[in-house]
């Protein structure tokens, strides 16, 4: 037809009939002329003598195609800022009530969405505005799953909050339990000295606990609950660590009177009598020890550790080591006076220090008595001290201590007349 019309028709009245709605080609093909029921598309009769016959076809082809989906230039900025509002939303996978948009951002799409209602009917079957179309009916569904699965989720909470609320009520006669295991429990409570018999009684109750959360609160993940099913592990654990702490105490108790045994110029200060066990009977140190221990292991199902003094041993095997070491060079004050009655009683006051120990030397460290007085000036006492060395069947090393012998101030000028008698810490150090 295209053909004819070049071929036959005047130059300035080339034209062909579409039976569809077209746009132009531009100046080289023409300018389409729309009526309601055709379109005439006035083809340039110097298309046909400029680009050949073949080629003003395809050009007149192509713009058929191109304007039947032609829009106005309204309805293409209407298009072209829903998709940039459209873009913006994630449209992602409701979970539990949430996603990455929220309502308001998406009502707020739906909105502008809106917009394609009002445009020119003649534009309103466009594929493109059929795609927006679908777009926005598929953000209307999204809204709609994702309020569905808030409501739910928020259900799920209240009825989740209500039940832990009665687990709460419920829980509250197992307190005393769940504070030993305030870590693992989330009790607000601590537990602090357990005992035996402490231990015991919790975990009769968190063994009540176990019961009540299995048989009402399975599926719960509750903290109380787990502390309760894990009772046995937490109570082996707590009750290890406080054993070992203990032993590790008195190990760093022992590491320490080493460290400063030289500035203290050799005397040994050991902390209360397991102290003194530890140093001058260590079995019996040990035994203590081990029945302040003993009873809470067993409540806890453990046995006693193999090693558990393995620690300790090594720690008095180093400091007597570092006893050793000083002893040669440690000597009796080479400057001392004498008190023959001071000196004397301090020997038979020995007896009471050191059961069969042999006196080697005494000597008064001052020539004089020193009085102690109040805060008013007024004496309370006078004072003088001495130091003995003496060997014991305990030791290669003599021992050397200071004593004190004290007056009490009777008032009147006067002093008692007998003295009482303290005696400080031992060192070791050679016999002359």
């Amino acid at each position: 037809m295209l053909a004819k019309s070049c071929a036959n028709r005047p130059k300035n009245k080339i034209m062909f009939r579409l039976s569809s709605r077209v746009g132009g080609l531009g100046r080289e093909v023409g300018h389409p002329r729309q009526s309601t029921n055709r379109t005439e598309l006035r083809v340039n009769p110097n298309l046909c003598q400029k680009v050949g016959l073949r080629v003003a076809i395809w050009l007149v082809a192509l713009t058929v195609a191109s304007s039947a989906f032609a829009v106005s230039p309204a309805t293409t900025r209407t298009l072209r800022n829903l998709d940039s509002v459209f873009k913006a939303l994630r449209l992602e996978e409701v979970t539990k009530g949430t996603a990455s948009v929220t309502v308001d951002e998406l009502d707020y799409a739906i909105r502008r969405g809106n917009e394609l209602q009002t445009l020119d009917e003649a534009d309103k079957g466009d594929p493109a505005v059929q795609a927006m179309r679908q777009r926005l009916a598929d953000i209307a569904a999204f809204r709609e799953r994702l309020v569905q699965a808030r409501s739910a989720a928020k259900a799920a909470n209240d009825a989740q909050r209500e039940r832990m609320q009665a687990f709460a009520e419920e829980s509250k006669p197992f307190a005393r339990g769940l504070s030993l295991f305030p870590e693992a429990s989330g009790s607000r409570l601590e537990a602090v000295n357990v005992t035996a018999e402490g231990l015991q009684e919790g975990m009769r109750e968190l063994a009540a606990l176990d019961a009540l959360c299995k048989a009402k609160y399975a599926d719960l993940k509750l903290k109380p609950c787990d502390a309760a099913a894990r009772r046995q592990a937490l109570a082996a654990a707590m009750v290890e660590a406080k054993v070992a702490n203990d032993c590790k105490q008195w190990v760093d108790t022992m590491v320490a009177t080493k460290s400063g045994l030289a500035s203290k110029h050799g005397f040994l200060s050991p902390t209360g009598s397991i102290g003194r066990d530890l140093l001058y009977d260590r079995e019996k140190g040990k035994a203590t020890l081990l029945a302040a221990h003993k009873p809470l292991l067993a409540a806890a199902g453990l046995a006693v550790p193999a090693e558990l003094f393995a620690p300790l041993d090594k720690a008095i095997d180093e400091l007597w080591a570092e006893v050793d070491r000083l002893a040669p060079g440690l000597q009796f004050p080479a400057k001392v006076h004498s008190d023959r009655a001071l000196e004397q009683g301090a020997k038979s006051e020995l007896a009471a220090v050191a059961s069969g120990a042999k006196v080697v030397k005494t000597g008064m460290l001052y020539a004089d008595w020193a009085v102690a007085k109040n805060a008013l000036d007024i004496p309370t006492e006078k004072y003088r001290t001495g130091g003995i060395l003496y060997k014991s069947a305990e030791s290669k090393w003599c021992q050397y201590r200071e004593f004190t012998a004290h007056l009490a101030y009777e008032g009147g000028g006067k002093y008692a007349g007998k003295p009482t008698w303290r005696f400080g810490p031992p060192r070791y150090q050679g016999c002359p």
